[in-house]
């Protein structure tokens, strides 16, 4: 999970209409963030020489065809730049799906002809950041000592791996069979699959408090900024949540098996599924931010429903998860719930902006 914060300044590659009716983006995000340096053009021919004679950081498209096709856009960056992050912002009026599995970084919302300056100014360090931490994790990858493997948290099988592991193990990083870690583990070491559920909550990191871009701090921003609580359609979509500092702890609990593990001789990998009893909906954590928001604040946000430009989001009304083997092997439960941080949130946020 990446964490933002921005390390310096982001320039930003935006491509808009311009005339009556334009939503005027460079300006919202500059006001915004002056950490952010917008470099504002409005069809792709411009957007490629900026591209050109330019270091971007991000780039945000609106997709507002026929005046300008976000997906031209998008395929003109990426056939320049394959890894720049690419924000496509849709009017929620429209049909969003035209722009899914397009190859986006995301796609955000635009109401009535405005953005959500917060939360795309969130989503744009977050996507910077993540741009970011993976060139310098490649540089790690590539010269490290020790072996690395990349794994898919769903199947356990291996991605990637260095070459430092392949040496390691007799393993080929060129061979197109998949590869698990438990291959990799099984009479060789201890290892841990851990399957973690929606991070959420903040914490300090050397003095600066850190955040992911949840849902939850999306609601209590726009709470607090007095703007609506927009919700995604249908709004029963359930996520269940766990916090980060109970993540922090599980990490601790997993860390000292591993060691009682590997001077025991143990070897092969343990799964284990690290999640909270809270499971709500979308609309019932929008609903919670509102009383909350009420009650510290004496705020009365408008929770509105609005129209869902992801199409490939998962619509469940249950999300439970079975933990019971994490709390009898590692000994962890979660110790946070979701209505004493959203009220937390609220209470500092309200208090000292912070």
């Amino acid at each position: 999970m990446t964490f933002a914060v921005a390390e310096s300044e982001i320039d930003v590659l935006l491509v808009e209409p311009t005339g009556e009716g334009a939503p005027g983006l460079g300006e919202q995000l500059a006001e915004a963030n002056e950490s952010l340096t917008i470099h504002s053009v409005t069809d792709v021919g411009r957007a490629r020489a900026v591209l050109r004679d330019t270091v971007i950081d991000c780039a945000v498209c609106v997709h507002d065809p026929p005046s300008i096709d976000g997906l031209e856009v998008l395929s003109a960056i990426r056939e320049r730049t394959p890894e720049l992050p690419v924000l496509l912002a849709v009017d929620t009026e429209r049909s969003a799906r035209s722009v899914l599995d397009t190859g986006a970084t995301d796609v955000v919302s635009l109401i009535d002809g405005r953005i959500d300056r917060d939360v795309v100014t969130n989503r744009i360090e977050n996507a910077v950041a993540g741009s970011r931490d993976r060139d310098k994790f490649e540089q790690v990858f590539e010269q490290a000592t020790d072996g690395i493997a990349i794994h898919d948290p769903r199947t356990g099988a291996v991605l990637e791996s260095n070459a430092r592991l392949a040496e390691l193990l007799g393993y080929d990083p060129d061979d197109p069979a998949p590869v698990g870690i438990e291959d990799f583990a099984a009479g060789a070491f201890p290892a841990h699959l851990l399957m973690i559920s929606n991070l959420y909550g903040d914490h300090e990191v050397g003095g600066q408090r850190v955040s992911k871009g949840t849902v939850i701090n999306f609601f209590v921003n726009r709470a607090l900024a007095g703007e609506p609580i927009t919700v995604y359609e249908p709004g029963t979509q359930s996520r269940n949540y766990v916090h980060v500092d109970d993540v922090a702890r599980v990490y601790v609990h997993s860390a000292e098996r591993l060691l009682d593990r590997r001077e025991r001789g143990a070897t092969g990998v343990e799964t284990f599924a690290v999640a909270s009893e809270e499971d709500p909906s979308v609309t019932t954590v929008a609903e919670r931010v509102r009383t909350i928001a009420r009650e510290e604040a004496g705020l009365d946000p408008e929770v509105r429903l609005v129209e869902n430009p992801r199409g490939n989001e998962t619509l469940v009304e249950e999300f439970a998860v079975d933990t019971s083997r994490t709390r009898e092997v590692l000994g962890w439960e979660p110790r946070h719930g979701v209505e004493e941080t959203i009220r937390a949130l609220i209470r500092r946020k309200a208090t000292d902006g912070a």
